[in-house]
Formats: C-alpha cells, sequence, structure tokens
C-alpha cells in the first residue's frame, strides 16, 4: 500500500500525478492497458495500412493499436475495445445508490453521487481525491502556511490563482494588501499613470487612449496648436449628450467650449463679432 502522495505501485517511490500512479506509470497505463507493462503487446502495435481490426468479425480497417476506429475509442476510454455504451436510464429512474431518491443523472447515479463518482472513483467517496496531491504546505485540515508572514490560515483567506496545482496562491489576502499598499506608496506617478489610463479607455475607448498617448507625447491642441504648462494644460474632449470623444484640446480652448453651452451659432457669432465689431 503505497503512502499518500506517492505512486500506488509496490516499490515506486515517485510522486502521484494521475489515478494514484506516477507520471511513468500513467503513462504506460494509457498506451499498454497496464502500469507495469514494459514492452507493447503484439497485438496491440500500431498496425500498417491494409490490416483488418483485430476484434472477431469486425472487418473494418485498422485505425491504431490494431483496432478501428470504433473499437479503439472504446479500448482507450473503457480500456476493452468489445465494452459497450451503458444504454440510457429510463426518465425519472432513481439514483442506484441505496436509499437514495434522487433521478439519475449519469452511470445510474444522480448528480451528488456522480460528481463523487467522477471525482474519488467511488459515488460514496469523500475526502481528498485519491489521485489528487496536495501541495506540501496545504494540510488535510484544509489549512495553508502563508509563504510571507509564516501563519497558518484556512485557504478561504488565499487568494484564488490559476498557476498553483492547489488553485490559491502562496500569499495570504492580508501580506497581499500590505504589500500592495507598500507598492502603491512608493510608486505614486505609476499608479497616477495607470489609474489615468484605465478611465480613459473605459470613458473613451480606443480612441481616448490614443488621445491620452498624444498628450503624453508632448502634442498641442487639436484647434489652436498650442499646449498651455502645467499638469492640466490639456484635455481631452468629448461629447457631453453622447460621451462620444472628439478630439485632444488645449484647456482654454476646453474652457471657452463650454463657456459657449457648446453652441457652433455661438461661437460663429463670436467669431463674427471679432472680424465686423458693431462700433466700428
Amino acid at each position: 500500500m503505497s503512502r499518500t502522495g506517492e505512486c500506488a505501485v509496490d516499490g515506486c517511490d515517485k510522486r502521484a500525478r494521475c489515478r494514484s500512479w506516477c507520471s511513468a506509470h500513467y503513462n504506460r497505463w494509457r498506451k499498454y492497458g497496464d502500469p507495469l507493462a514494459s514492452k507493447p503487446d503484439p497485438l496491440r502495435v500500431r498496425s500498417v495500412a491494409g490490416m483488418i481490426c483485430a476484434v472477431d468479425d469486425c472487418g473494418k480497417p485498422v485505425k491504431s493499436a490494431s483496432y478501428c476506429a470504433s473499437h479503439y475509442q472504446r479500448f482507450r476510454k473503457h480500456g476493452d475495445p468489445l465494452a459497450g455504451r451503458t444504454p440510457p436510464s429510463p426518465k425519472g429512474s432513481p439514483c442506484d445508490v441505496e436509499g437514495c431518491t434522487r433521478p439519475r443523472l449519469a452511470r445510474g447515479y444522480c448528480k451528488p453521487h456522480y460528481r463523487r463518482f467522477m471525482q474519488h472513483g467511488d459515488p460514496l467517496g469523500s475526502g481528498a481525491p485519491a489521485h489528487r496531491v496536495l501541495p506540501e504546505d496545504i494540510d488535510r485540515d484544509g489549512k495553508r502556511t502563508c509563504t510571507r508572514c509564516g501563519l497558518t490560515k484556512p485557504l478561504d483567506q488565499f487568494g484564488l490563482s490559476s498557476r498553483g496545482r492547489s488553485g490559491r496562491k502562496r500569499w495570504c489576502t492580508a501580506c497581499y494588501s500590505a504589500n500592495s499598499s507598500a507598492w502603491q506608496k512608493a510608486n505614486p506617478q505609476r499608479v497616477q499613470t495607470a489609474r489615468r489610463a484605465a478611465l480613459v479607455r473605459r470613458m473613451y475607448g480606443e480612441a481616448g487612449v490614443l488621445a491620452e498617448q498624444r498628450r503624453l507625447a508632448g502634442e498641442g491642441c487639436d484647434v489652436c496648436g498650442r499646449r498651455p504648462p502645467g499638469k492640466r494644460g490639456m484635455a481631452i474632449d468629448h461629447c457631453h449628450v453622447t460621451g462620444q470623444f472628439r478630439g485632444l484640446l488645449c484647456a482654454p480652448c476646453n474652457q471657452a467650449l463650454g463657456l459657449a453651452d457648446e453652441d457652433p451659432a455661438r461661437l460663429r457669432a463670436l467669431a463674427d463679432y471679432l472680424e465686423r465689431p458693431p462700433q466700428v
């Protein structure tokens, strides 16, 4: 009997990877149907074109492992090329587990028992799956030791992660928050730039992002061509009715639009007034 986390093959002390076997024994089982096989069965080797399926009375051409496509798929799925498909259960039939009255979902089991069967290999199984190996810093009680603060905490105090085998981060949430706050205090300019970029993208889309890049590159106003000094010298202009991005303006031109209520007729009248004053 192997220890928890080790290959189920006697005498093999490698770490279990899948179905309670190490990588080597699992690959042998996938390839030859036996985790202890060292050489392929002569009847299961990949056959040359033109051969007939090894199953009696089949007559179909070989696809792989001396079987036709149908028998090869059954062999890969069930370990037996003659394994037949389980007939569907009558609608509304109860679960095969004794005492369970829930309707069947698959393989004769209801949804909870089917999930246990798929995870543990037993519809009545519970606890950690036999083929799943927990990382060294996670105990069987579902707790983990933070690699930053060294405290042992429940798994729900560790953020989700798609990189680790456990699906959780190695730092607890408190340590991540403290580290993030310290980094933001040490890099205020980068934080401000990232927040403004996110705001511009959310409000104006890709056109606004391009305008923000122009602003950072030092380009001038789309109307007058000037660029006033200071952090608030340039602004991204947009329509206050539709929210659509319009262009990059300097602060005076942007304020002039606002004071004129963005009315083209009023702005044209102002231009006519400047060019042809009534008292001249």
